[in-house]
């Protein structure tokens, strides 16, 4: 069973170390750094190996400041996370209203991902508009390292 468990995590490293390395972007952050980003927009974090992108949102439901609305409604954003040759889509909610901790927080390939800033929030004329313009999104995300990986 030891040499089992020995071959496993020899294996395991052997990989980290041959892991391809992804380019150095112009926009390039480091692990705890807030990480600025517009839809289809790219960033390394080459420290890490990793590549963060803003893929789209998918959805938005909040309610406009000036409307009186039951529920204040939310916001799903999709990100792209690339780490050597491995590529994950995650989806992130981002809360209307006056919440304090607005945005979630996913754990993936050993770091959490954190939406901490999303903008603009909806007009009073958003709605009416089709198709949505989303361009203009622009969000914070916060990357550290996943301690619960290690515990």
């Amino acid at each position: 069973m030891k040499k089992m468990i020995l071959y496993t995590l020899l294996i395991a490293f052997y990989g980290c170390l041959n892991e391809p390395q992804l380019p150095t972007l112009s926009s390039d952050y480091e692990v705890n750094e807030a990480i600025p980003l517009e839809v289809n927009e790219k960033v390394s974090i080459s420290s890490d190996n990793l590549h963060l992108s803003f893929v789209k949102v998918v959805d938005e439901s909040r309610c406009p400041k000036t409307w009186k609305c039951l529920w204040e409604g939310e916001v799903e954003i999709e990100i792209k996370v690339e780490k050597g040759e491995i590529s994950k889509f995650i989806k992130l909610k981002y809360q209307g209203g006056k919440c304090t901790e607005c945005g979630d927080a996913v754990s993936i390939l050993g770091y959490k991902i954190k939406l901490e800033k999303l903008s603009p929030h909806p007009n009073d004329n958003f709605y009416s508009k089709k198709p949505m313009n989303f361009g203009d999104y622009k969000i914070v995300l916060e990357v550290t390292k996943d301690e619960e990986i290690f515990s």
